[in-house]
Protein backbone atom coordinates (compact mmCIF):
# COMPACT_ATOMS: atom_id res chain seq x y z
CA UNK A 1 0.00 0.00 0.00
CA UNK A 2 1.33 3.12 -0.87
CA UNK A 3 0.47 6.77 1.05
CA UNK A 4 -2.04 8.48 -1.72
CA UNK A 5 -0.27 11.74 -1.14
CA UNK A 6 2.44 10.27 -2.58
CA UNK A 7 2.59 12.99 -6.03
CA UNK A 8 1.83 15.23 -3.44
CA UNK A 9 5.12 14.65 -0.67
CA UNK A 10 6.97 11.69 -2.33
CA UNK A 11 8.23 8.93 -1.57
CA UNK A 12 9.28 7.61 1.12
CA UNK A 13 7.58 10.80 2.97
CA UNK A 14 3.66 9.31 1.89
CA UNK A 15 4.92 5.70 3.39
CA UNK A 16 4.47 2.23 2.43
CA UNK A 17 3.08 -0.68 3.84
CA UNK A 18 4.38 -4.34 1.57
CA UNK A 19 1.63 -6.85 3.17
CA UNK A 20 3.38 -9.41 0.76
CA UNK A 21 6.75 -9.12 -1.12
CA UNK A 22 8.07 -12.58 -2.27
CA UNK A 23 11.02 -12.15 -3.90
CA UNK A 24 10.39 -15.89 -6.13
CA UNK A 25 13.66 -17.99 -5.35
CA UNK A 26 13.12 -18.24 -2.25
CA UNK A 27 10.64 -20.23 0.66
CA UNK A 28 10.28 -17.05 2.31
CA UNK A 29 8.32 -13.80 2.01
CA UNK A 30 8.73 -10.29 3.67
CA UNK A 31 6.34 -8.15 4.83
CA UNK A 32 7.45 -4.53 5.50
CA UNK A 33 6.70 -1.23 6.58
CA UNK A 34 8.30 2.13 5.35
CA UNK A 35 8.78 5.48 6.73
CA UNK A 36 10.76 8.48 6.18
CA UNK A 37 13.76 9.45 8.07
CA UNK A 38 13.10 12.41 9.86
CA UNK A 39 16.51 13.91 8.99
CA UNK A 40 14.96 13.74 5.33
CA UNK A 41 17.49 11.56 4.30
CA UNK A 42 16.90 7.61 3.81
CA UNK A 43 14.30 5.80 4.98
CA UNK A 44 13.36 3.75 8.10
CA UNK A 45 12.07 0.20 7.51
CA UNK A 46 10.33 -2.66 9.91
CA UNK A 47 9.91 -6.40 8.30
CA UNK A 48 9.28 -9.23 9.06
CA UNK A 49 10.34 -12.71 7.09
CA UNK A 50 7.60 -16.09 7.32
CA UNK A 51 7.79 -18.90 5.04
CA UNK A 52 5.80 -19.68 2.00
CA UNK A 53 4.43 -22.88 0.43
CA UNK A 54 2.78 -23.88 -2.90
CA UNK A 55 -0.61 -23.73 -0.73
CA UNK A 56 -3.09 -20.93 -0.88
CA UNK A 57 -2.75 -18.51 2.22
CA UNK A 58 -4.81 -16.02 3.74
CA UNK A 59 -2.68 -12.80 4.31
CA UNK A 60 -4.45 -9.33 6.45
CA UNK A 61 -3.11 -6.43 7.33
CA UNK A 62 -4.93 -4.54 10.39
CA UNK A 63 -4.35 -0.68 9.92
CA UNK A 64 -5.84 1.10 12.71
CA UNK A 65 -4.52 5.36 12.58
CA UNK A 66 -4.65 5.62 16.20
CA UNK A 67 -1.90 4.15 18.53
CA UNK A 68 -1.98 0.85 17.18
CA UNK A 69 -0.46 0.99 13.78
CA UNK A 70 -0.41 -2.03 11.53
CA UNK A 71 -0.74 -5.98 12.76
CA UNK A 72 -0.49 -8.89 10.12
CA UNK A 73 -1.44 -12.30 9.94
CA UNK A 74 -1.32 -15.36 7.41
CA UNK A 75 -3.72 -17.79 7.89
CA UNK A 76 -5.34 -15.87 10.96
CA UNK A 77 -2.43 -16.03 12.75
CA UNK A 78 -0.25 -12.42 13.98
CA UNK A 79 3.53 -12.51 12.80
CA UNK A 80 4.29 -8.69 12.80
CA UNK A 81 2.99 -5.77 14.83
CA UNK A 82 4.45 -1.90 13.84
CA UNK A 83 3.33 0.56 15.92
CA UNK A 84 3.84 4.37 15.66
CA UNK A 85 6.64 4.23 18.91
CA UNK A 86 8.86 2.16 16.83
CA UNK A 87 9.82 3.99 13.76
CA UNK A 88 10.74 7.58 14.13
CA UNK A 89 9.13 9.27 10.95
CA UNK A 90 5.60 7.74 11.07
CA UNK A 91 3.18 9.05 8.58
CA UNK A 92 0.28 7.06 8.67
CA UNK A 93 -1.58 9.37 11.17
CA UNK A 94 -1.81 12.05 8.67
CA UNK A 95 -5.48 11.36 7.52
CA UNK A 96 -4.47 10.46 4.10
CA UNK A 97 -5.70 7.52 2.26
CA UNK A 98 -3.92 4.66 0.91
CA UNK A 99 -3.92 2.60 -2.26
CA UNK A 100 -3.22 -0.48 -2.87
CA UNK A 101 -0.52 -1.87 -5.63
CA UNK A 102 -0.56 -5.40 -7.07
CA UNK A 103 2.26 -5.83 -9.26
CA UNK A 104 4.38 -8.81 -10.36
CA UNK A 105 7.71 -7.07 -10.68
CA UNK A 106 10.40 -9.00 -12.75
CA UNK A 107 13.97 -8.10 -11.55
CA UNK A 108 15.01 -5.11 -9.49
CA UNK A 109 16.73 -4.84 -6.12
CA UNK A 110 16.00 -8.50 -5.84
CA UNK A 111 17.79 -9.52 -8.59
CA UNK A 112 17.28 -10.85 -12.38
CA UNK A 113 14.56 -13.82 -12.78
CA UNK A 114 16.68 -17.19 -12.86
CA UNK A 115 17.15 -18.79 -15.91
CA UNK A 116 15.14 -21.17 -15.93
CA UNK A 117 12.23 -18.98 -15.65
CA UNK A 118 9.48 -19.43 -17.84
CA UNK A 119 7.45 -16.38 -19.34
CA UNK A 120 4.37 -15.39 -19.53
CA UNK A 121 4.49 -15.22 -15.40
CA UNK A 122 1.14 -15.26 -13.42
CA UNK A 123 0.44 -14.01 -10.02
CA UNK A 124 -2.82 -15.58 -9.22
CA UNK A 125 -5.10 -13.86 -6.39
CA UNK A 126 -8.22 -15.32 -5.63
CA UNK A 127 -9.78 -11.72 -3.88
CA UNK A 128 -9.04 -9.05 -2.18
CA UNK A 129 -11.69 -7.37 0.44
CA UNK A 130 -11.05 -4.30 1.95
CA UNK A 131 -13.56 -2.61 4.94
Amino acid sequence: MMGANINRVGWPKCGEVDVLENYGNSAVVQTSVHTPNPSGTGVFTKYADTTVDDRRHNWRVQWNPGTEGFTFYKDGAKYLAVDPTQMPGWCFNSGAPMFMLLNLAIGGAAGPPPPSTRFPVDMLVDYIHVW
